[in-house]
């Protein structure tokens, strides 16, 4: 090589571009693998989920939503159900708003139609619930109040809950009950509690993955319902849960990919997540390791043979 400069040259250029690749996919690797371990903020080895559309065009969803409920409750084993538009890890269920603290904030972010830049202002998402939905999550109330009875009718909310860390970005401090929070300049909401960090359905990065407001509601329309039960119960009541309801209203599609644990659906979610950039086995084995739990065949929920855990 003494003798061929330009050719020893270009071997060590290669080796330090073939080493900053690798490293580059190490830090990849490594940073995805920690994000599986952000917190939930819910109670994921006590809960279930399952979803159900009517197919009867006549019949008033609001009705038999709240007969669902009394349905689902009366299941042996389960101590919460609630109806619900959206979960944690839930791609498919978040709705995100862009909310301001300042009513001055907002009517300057229409002016540029952005949020961004705006101290005052993010983009937060939020989950509408029936009532018993913090019991249900296993969520912690830290300051204020749960909602009231006679907040969850009307159309439009007028009280929210926020997380500690939707609180502390917008307002510099955890106890901003009594605060509002502006969609408009004539649509606010009052914060009436503040609860500790509950995970967003899509994760947007550490500074915001717990930006969430939740807000009372009964749906008017198919909704999933969120069932709180013990570990040990939960595909046994998965299987009569489903059985209840379809007892109780024949005329339904209950779809056996949305009958599921919450453990089951965030590994579902960060082994889809992981597979762009990540070997798809290594995630496995990470999600597995973090959230273990019994999985059946999507159609044996009605008491068929459970597979191995893994």
């Amino acid at each position: 090589l003494r003798h061929h400069r330009l050719t020893a040259a270009l071997l060590v250029l290669q080796i330090a571009l073939i080493c900053a690749v690798l490293c580059n996919v190490l830090f990849s690797v490594q940073t995805r693998l920690q994000r599986m371990g952000v917190a939930s903020g819910v109670d994921k080895s006590s809960l279930v989920t399952l979803s159900s559309e009517s197919t009867d065009p006549a019949e008033k969803a609001s009705t038999r939503i709240r007969a669902d409920i009394r349905t689902l409750q009366a299941v042996p084993g389960v101590s919460q159900a609630v109806a619900i538009d959206g979960m944690p890890l839930d791609p498919g269920g978040e709705s995100s708003y862009g909310i301001c603290s300042q009513l001055d904030a907002w009517a300057a972010a229409m002016k540029t139609r952005s949020i961004q830049g705006s101290p005052d202002c993010i983009s937060a998402a939020g989950i509408m619930a029936s009532p018993g939905l913090l019991s249900a999550l296993g969520a912690k109330l830290l300051f204020g109040r749960d909602f009231l009875p006679e907040e969850y009718w009307g159309d439009h909310a007028s009280s929210v809950l926020v997380t500690r860390q939707l609180a502390s970005r917008l307002y510099g401090r955890v106890d901003v009950t009594g605060k509002l929070l502006y969609q408009g300049t004539d649509h606010a909401w009052r914060i009436v509690g503040v609860i500790d960090e509950i995970i967003r359905s899509v994760p947007r990065g550490r500074s915001s993955d717990h930006d969430l407001m939740l807000w009372p509601h009964w749906p008017d329309q198919d909704t999933a319902y969120l069932l709180r039960t013990s570990p040990g119960q939960r595909q046994r009541v998965l299987g009569e849960a489903v059985a209840a309801l379809i007892r109780s209203q024949p005329q339904r599609i209950v779809s056996a990919r949305h009958v599921t644990t919450f453990t089951q659906s965030r590994r579902r979610f960060f082994s889809a997540w992981c597979q762009h950039g990540v070997d798809p086995a290594v995630c496995h084995r990470r999600s597995a390791g973090r959230d273990r739990d019994w999985y059946r065949r999507s159609g044996q929920f009605l008491g068929g043979p459970a597979e191995a855990a893994d």
